[in-house]
């Protein structure tokens, strides 16, 4: 073997030597793959190749398409894997391995930074060595999973996702199932005969089952291989996806036959949860995880609850024993369970008073609240008054004083003027009569008359 083909050894021995888990229609495409290798078709090798660095994953963050390496993105990013292709557990030229992946998406689970985690998936399955460890790894994984089938997830590719706390499909014509298991064989010992080679198998003495049923299949007797291979590797599968996916009713349909689903049919038989983007598939991981830590929160201070109602009973039975220790009694189970319920029954009576204590003030508090309002209303309108008020003595204070000086000019003129006034009837008796009037009491009855 040349130096060029021992470098794609991975994928060969798992090509010629394994078993897989695909859809038929997608053998034949893998085939091509394979022959591209043996002829060394080295154009096609190099851009799967530099497609491969491209599958590696990434995080988002917000609404932001930047991708960021796993480890350094912000925190509650969501980690994106791409599972695509036919799968294989060791990594190839043509993909990374299913324990490559296993790897990186329990890294994700464990990084503080990472708040979820999507699959986009488009494979028609895989080899099936390694899947079921793959498999595992997505269902136990801590934080939320949803898949984003973006094609097909079907065989060893649904084996794969299906543990995983929703699966998403594209859009109709989207595809999951082929849950089954099959076997293809290539008798080719006539076309080696026809170039003049013969095979003889040789085995050891005690080795009577060593290879027996692949010899069986060859001599057209397929039983064995059915029943020691293909049948216990179908109920692994089988029965992970009944017990990984509660919405599967096998009694209303049995979707474990291999049949292939798309879009809504796949939902109603329990295969799928949904159909959408991308972008809400991610959008529902950041939700699922937002619902968890509140879950999270809410079981904590459920545990949290229990503990110190388990430590306060013990307390209660620790007092009952030592108060009776000290009086020198030991009381029975009967009497400790009296004790315990007295306490009980004390603690009971101040937990209401309390109750009732804080209900007072909360009234109170209340009260106090609505006249507090009444309050702030009054003094909003005085300032309102108030602020008229200036506004009106500021008009006023604009308007024209008289000149105090004119004022007092005014006053002299007036005396004046009261001077000059013709006197008055009994101002003439008075003096035709001959008496003495001052002037200042003829000022002060001209005031009064007048």
């Amino acid at each position: 073997m040349n130096k060029k083909l021992a470098n794609h050894t991975n994928l060969l021995q798992a090509v010629l030597g394994d078993y897989w888990l695909l859809n038929q229609q997608d053998t034949a495409s893998f085939l091509s793959l394979v022959n591209t290798v043996l002829h060394e078709d080295d154009q096609v090798i190099e851009k799967f190749s530099n497609e491969l660095s491209m599958q590696s994953p990434y995080a988002l963050y917000g609404n932001d398409d930047t991708h960021f390496p796993l480890s350094d993105a912000p925190i509650d990013s969501i980690a994106l894997f791409q599972i695509t292709g036919m799968l294989t557990k060791y990594d190839s030229w043509y993909r990374y391995g299913t324990e490559t992946m296993g790897n990186w998406i329990k890294q994700a689970d464990q990084l503080d930074n990472i708040k979820a985690i999507v699959l986009k998936v488009d494979s028609s399955g895989g080899q099936v060595k390694g899947i079921q460890e793959f498999s595992r790894i997505i269902a136990a994984c801590s934080k939320p999973v949803v898949a984003f089938v973006d094609g097909e997830a079907c065989s060893a590719a649904y084996f794969a996702i299906t543990g995983a706390n929703h699966i998403k499909l594209s859009g109709d014509i989207a595809m999951v199932g082929s849950i089954g298991t099959q076997l293809t064989a290539i008798d080719s010992r006539a076309a080696l005969e026809k170039y003049g080679y013969k095979l003889i198998s040789v085995y050891a003495s005690k080795s009577v089952d060593k290879n027996k049923d692949q010899e069986e299949l060859l001599k057209g007797n397929p039983e064995p291989i059915i029943s020691n291979y293909l049948n216990p590797i179908n109920d692994v599968f089988t029965d992970t996806v009944i017990q990984l996916r509660d919405e599967v009713n096998t009694k209303k349909e049995d979707v474990t036959t291999g049949k292939v689903y798309m879009g809504q049919k796949a939902i109603d038989v329990g295969l799928a949860d949904s159909m959408g983007t991308l972008q809400e598939a991610i959008q529902l991981a950041r939700q699922l995880a937002d619902e968890l830590a509140i879950s999270q929160q809410q079981q904590h201070s459920i545990h949290f609850n229990q503990n110190n109602s388990m430590s306060f009973l013990k307390k209660i039975l620790g007092n009952a024993e030592a108060k009776a220790k000290k009086e020198g009694k030991e009381l029975s189970d009967e009497e400790l369970e009296q004790e315990v319920n007295q306490q009980l029954d004390t603690l009971q009576q101040e937990n209401d008073t309390l109750k009732n204590q804080l209900k007072q003030s909360n009234e109170s508090i209340a009260a106090n609240q609505k006249r507090l309002e009444e309050l702030t209303q009054k003094q909003n309108s005085l300032e309102q008054t108030n602020k008229e008020l200036l506004e009106e003595n500021k008009k006023l204070g604009k308007q024209t004083i008289a000149d105090p000086v004119q004022t007092s000019k005014d006053k002299d003129d007036f005396q004046e003027e009261q001077k000059q006034v013709p006197m008055l009837d009994i101002e003439q008796k008075v003096i035709d009569r001959g008496i003495k009037v001052d002037n200042q009491s003829f000022q002060r009855t001209r005031g009064i008359i007048l």
